[in-house]
């Protein structure tokens, strides 16, 4: 490679043979990248530029633009009701999952009390905001790469905290959705947001087994 050629190429139209740096941030045109450079060398420059997220799952949610659109327009009716969709929401997984109420403080509460727990009101609330930051991105690969993986590293932090508890919420939630959208809630938007979610939940879950990988080594060589 020449010192000319310091960054990466890779042919804009194959039929053209048109060259453009290759903008290696992008990581939403990286299987597109990888795919039209034949050059053993330029691959290897290209991937050791890319931080350490890029060994992470990038996210992919298999629905369409207007699927998607249609998908954030119903959401509007939960983060109208945000505080009180987030409590119902602990309230079905605890319901479900009554052991991971060890991990929070206001986890020895019934559920009369746990509907007027300010702390409950206060980390559903956060949960749901979440949930809405990752429904605003799905456009958005980079993006929403770096939000799971920002939120997956926080709960890999909890003392206790397990692989493979991310799927927990995923049942908890769509029951939740469908509680607050009432008679709104149709056969076509319970498809989308259970594609959403299980999509979602799939890459955190990947970025969990890296992180605590990582976590694991760190432990090891202390």
């Amino acid at each position: 490679m020449s010192s000319q050629s310091n960054r990466v190429v890779f042919h804009d139209s194959i039929e053209r043979k048109e060259h453009r740096p290759c903008q290696v941030n992008d990581v939403q045109n990286i299987c597109t990248v990888l795919e039209k450079i034949k050059n053993r060398e330029e691959i290897n420059l290209l991937l050791s530029r890319f931080p350490k997220p890029f060994e992470q799952t990038i996210p992919t949610i298999p629905l369409s633009i207007h699927q998607k659109y249609c998908m954030c327009v119903s959401w509007r009716k939960i983060m109208d009701n945000k505080e009180v969709t987030g409590v119902r929401l602990f309230i079905n997984l605890f319901n479900e999952k009554p052991d991971l109420k060890n991990l929070f403080r206001f986890g020895n509460l019934s559920d009369e009390d746990l509907e007027k727990s300010d702390h409950l009101k206060k980390h559903g609330s956060i949960v749901i905001s979440a949930i809405d930051s990752v429904l605003c991105l799905l456009e958005d690969n980079h993006e929403l790469n770096e939000v799971l993986s920002k939120l997956t590293e926080k709960h890999v932090k909890i003392p206790g905290f397990k692989e493979g508890w991310f799927w927990m919420i995923e049942s908890p939630f769509l029951k939740t959705v469908q509680e607050t959208m009432g008679d709104d809630y149709t056969s076509e938007q319970e498809y989308l947001f259970r594609i959403m979610i299980h999509s979602v939940l799939q890459v955190m879950n990947d970025i969990c087994h890296l992180q605590m990988k990582e976590k694991d080594k760190k432990e090891f060589r202390s």
